[in-house]
């Protein structure tokens, strides 16, 4: 191998580290052209603005060209609002939008995946909460632009049984439930109806539809 050989392999590798260094924005003042235009983004949620005081500006110190505006919806309106600003189009759409699980698979045939460079399936499946392989979709029938990784886990809200060890020792019930069976055969023994057949303890107070913003997702775990 000659001296220019050596040189132009050197000088290619040299090429390859700072491409990926600039992606990787280790290299300040060479990020990409996106980042020094600035960006405007939309965020859509359900959770108050509150609750983001300390995440925006933190992220605008890091990014001082990128801001974020977020708008609070509520669940009634929500499909509504966010169909009729996919038929609008332009700046109307939102840019980010942290969707109920339920939601997200409904309408994740109007999201585009994100690019590699910024999350992997790998990393969805080892830095997250477990049951999140709804966010990858690789199906042959999603098109081109949404194949990948549609999003992220924001938060996990799981379902938490309560009980209430008073009424257990009265009924001389040392463990908790752990399967449904034994929840079923459990709430069954607790209940105490009157004469009449009128319920007067009941064994699982679950409440009502109206009441319980997630009653058929409760209903379906049942099932």
């Amino acid at each position: 191998m000659n001296k220019l050989q050596m040189f132009i392999i050197i000088g290619a590798i040299v090429f390859a580290l700072i491409a990926v260094l600039i992606l990787l924005g280790a290299l300040p003042g060479l990020q990409n052209s996106a980042d020094n235009q600035g960006a405007a983004l939309a965020m859509w949620g359900f959770d108050e603005e509150l609750k983001f005081q300390e995440i925006f500006p933190a992220y605008s110190e890091q990014k001082p060209n990128i801001s974020v505006t977020y708008t609070q919806k509520n669940f009634e309106s929500f499909e509504d609002d966010f169909l009729n600003a996919l038929a609008k189009g332009g700046a109307s759409v939102p840019d980010i939008v942290i969707f109920p699980s339920d939601y997200f698979v409904k309408h994740k045939d109007k999201l585009s995946r994100a690019p590699d460079i910024f999350v992997t399936e790998r990393e969805i499946k080892q830095d997250f909460v477990d049951s999140t392989s709804f966010f990858i979709n690789s199906g042959s029938d999603a098109p081109p632009n949404a194949q990948g990784i549609l999003g992220m886990p924001f938060y996990a809200d799981a379902l938490v049984l309560y009980t209430n060890s008073d009424i257990f020792n009265q009924n001389s019930i040392a463990l908790v439930p752990k399967t449904w069976d034994e929840f079923l055969e459990i709430s069954q023994k607790l209940t105490k109806k009157d004469v009449n057949g009128n319920i007067t303890l009941a064994g699982a107070a679950l409440g009502r539809a109206q009441n319980i913003r997630h009653a058929p997702l409760i209903l379906e775990t049942f099932f």
